[in-house]
Protein backbone atom coordinates (compact mmCIF):
# COMPACT_ATOMS: atom_id res chain seq x y z
CA UNK A 1 0.00 0.00 0.00
CA UNK A 2 2.78 2.42 0.95
CA UNK A 3 4.64 1.89 -2.33
CA UNK A 4 1.48 2.79 -4.28
CA UNK A 5 1.23 6.08 -2.41
CA UNK A 6 4.94 6.70 -2.92
CA UNK A 7 4.58 6.03 -6.65
CA UNK A 8 1.69 8.50 -6.91
CA UNK A 9 3.57 11.14 -4.90
CA UNK A 10 6.69 10.64 -7.02
CA UNK A 11 4.60 11.18 -10.15
CA UNK A 12 3.04 14.32 -8.66
CA UNK A 13 6.48 15.59 -7.70
CA UNK A 14 7.73 15.06 -11.26
CA UNK A 15 4.74 16.93 -12.63
CA UNK A 16 5.36 19.82 -10.25
CA UNK A 17 9.02 19.97 -11.25
CA UNK A 18 8.02 20.03 -14.93
CA UNK A 19 5.52 22.80 -14.27
CA UNK A 20 8.14 24.77 -12.37
CA UNK A 21 10.54 24.48 -15.32
CA UNK A 22 7.82 25.66 -17.69
CA UNK A 23 7.15 28.65 -15.45
CA UNK A 24 10.85 29.56 -15.38
CA UNK A 25 11.04 29.39 -19.19
CA UNK A 26 7.82 31.40 -19.55
CA UNK A 27 9.07 34.03 -17.13
CA UNK A 28 12.34 34.43 -19.00
CA UNK A 29 10.45 34.75 -22.29
CA UNK A 30 8.15 37.34 -20.74
CA UNK A 31 11.16 39.28 -19.47
CA UNK A 32 12.75 39.12 -22.92
CA UNK A 33 9.54 40.46 -24.47
CA UNK A 34 9.41 43.25 -21.88
CA UNK A 35 13.01 44.17 -22.76
CA UNK A 36 12.13 44.15 -26.47
CA UNK A 37 9.18 46.47 -25.78
CA UNK A 38 11.48 48.89 -23.95
CA UNK A 39 13.95 48.81 -26.85
CA UNK A 40 11.15 49.47 -29.33
CA UNK A 41 10.04 52.49 -27.29
CA UNK A 42 13.58 53.85 -27.39
CA UNK A 43 13.81 53.28 -31.14
CA UNK A 44 10.44 54.93 -31.67
CA UNK A 45 11.60 57.97 -29.71
CA UNK A 46 14.72 58.14 -31.87
CA UNK A 47 12.66 57.88 -35.06
CA UNK A 48 10.34 60.63 -33.83
CA UNK A 49 13.34 62.80 -32.99
CA UNK A 50 14.73 62.33 -36.51
CA UNK A 51 11.32 63.16 -37.95
CA UNK A 52 11.14 66.33 -35.86
CA UNK A 53 14.65 67.54 -36.66
CA UNK A 54 15.14 66.42 -40.26
CA UNK A 55 12.77 67.96 -42.79
CA UNK A 56 13.22 65.16 -45.33
CA UNK A 57 12.81 62.24 -42.87
CA UNK A 58 9.32 61.29 -44.05
CA UNK A 59 10.49 60.95 -47.65
CA UNK A 60 13.67 59.06 -46.75
CA UNK A 61 13.27 55.36 -47.69
CA UNK A 62 15.46 54.19 -44.83
CA UNK A 63 13.37 56.14 -42.29
CA UNK A 64 10.17 54.72 -43.78
CA UNK A 65 11.57 51.19 -43.68
CA UNK A 66 12.65 51.60 -40.06
CA UNK A 67 9.24 52.97 -39.13
CA UNK A 68 7.45 50.06 -40.82
CA UNK A 69 9.78 47.53 -39.20
CA UNK A 70 9.15 49.11 -35.80
CA UNK A 71 5.42 48.64 -36.20
CA UNK A 72 5.82 45.10 -37.54
CA UNK A 73 7.90 44.17 -34.50
CA UNK A 74 5.40 45.80 -32.16
CA UNK A 75 2.58 43.79 -33.75
CA UNK A 76 4.60 40.59 -33.39
CA UNK A 77 5.33 41.28 -29.74
CA UNK A 78 1.68 42.08 -29.03
CA UNK A 79 0.72 38.80 -30.64
CA UNK A 80 3.26 36.90 -28.50
CA UNK A 81 2.05 38.62 -25.33
CA UNK A 82 -1.51 37.36 -25.85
Amino acid sequence: MQSSIQHKLDHISQQLQGTQQQMIVSQSKKEALQNAIMQLKEVEAQLEEVKATESDALTNPQWQQSYEQLHDLRRNINHLMQ
